[in-house]
């Protein structure tokens, strides 16, 4: 198994509670320009968040995407 890959952690953000845990996460922009929650290590959140289902989103259906 591999090592989780980390992040930067922003200096100077105090964080902010998950949602689903209450663990004090950060956010980091990805390459992809979308924001990702972390933790105080610089590993994903959602790696060990016990809620983090309810933040997925579900995957697009073809009907849902216009041609």
């Amino acid at each position: 198994m591999s090592e989780p890959k980390k992040y930067d952690v922003p200096a100077g953000d105090p964080g902010r509670p998950c949602r689903a845990c209450g663990k004090t996460i950060r956010f980091v922009k990805t390459p992809a320009g979308k924001y990702m929650p972390i933790e105080w290590d610089g590993i994903a959140h959602w790696t060990n968040c016990p809620g983090r289902a309810q933040f997925k989103k579900p995957p697009l259906r073809k009907m849902d995407v216009e041609e």
